[in-house]
């Protein structure tokens, strides 16, 4: 799932730059390990999951060894977006003959913003993606 699901820029260098650290890749290189033991300790804060359960870590890092190093940069670590591509991963792998697919609610937000048209003038509208349950 893209790290990135409300167009906002949350992935791991965007936030490595909102709290004016340089980027990794500038200092040394992020390793795909690094990324999934930082998604496991922003779960941990969650509270409602057990990342200390047998496996939970290793499962986390060789599911982030499979993504493309782009993928992996750019996940959103406040997110459950990691979980729900990693359980369809294995839902898919444990009976290729199936579909696995997951359904949530999206909500559509449309802001809008009046051009140099004035108040009667045209309106500009910017549609943003918020996925419930995010």
């Amino acid at each position: 799932m893209a790290g990135n699901s409300t167009g906002s820029g949350s992935g791991v260098l965007q936030q490595q730059q909102q709290q004016g650290l340089q980027p990794s890749f500038m200092r040394r290189k992020t390793n795909k390990r690094e990324i999934a033991l930082m998604y496991c300790a922003k779960l941990a804060e969650r509270g409602d999951f057990n990342v200390n359960e047998p496996g939970f870590k290793e499962d986390m890092i060789r599911h982030f060894e499979t993504l493309p190093t782009r993928y992996a940069l750019d996940v959103n670590l406040d997110s459950l977006d990691v979980l729900s591509h990693q359980r369809l991963l294995n839902e898919a792998r444990a009976d290729q003959t199936s579909v696995s697919y997951a359904v949530r609610p999206v909500e559509i937000l449309v802001q809008r913003s009046s051009q140099a048209g004035g108040v009667d003038g045209p309106m500009a509208m910017s549609p943003q993606v918020r996925l419930s349950g995010s």
